[in-house]
């Protein structure tokens, strides 16, 4: 079971889906893509304390 969890189809896997459910999120101003599952999600940012620069 480990070995399917850290197996690289997965890790792709994740990658896209999270880049999808970001897309969607903002696409939609949060209406979709709110929750996964049952827990709730946000999107947060950050910004460079020297560059200024979002991250």
């Amino acid at each position: 079971m480990n070995r399917i969890r850290n197996s690289r189809p997965v890790a792709q896997l994740l990658k896209y889906f999270a880049r999808g459910h970001i897309w969607l999120y903002r696409r939609t101003n949060g209406r979709i893509g709110a929750k996964l599952l049952w827990f709730p999600a946000a999107w947060l940012t950050t910004t460079g304390r020297k560059s200024d620069e979002p991250r």
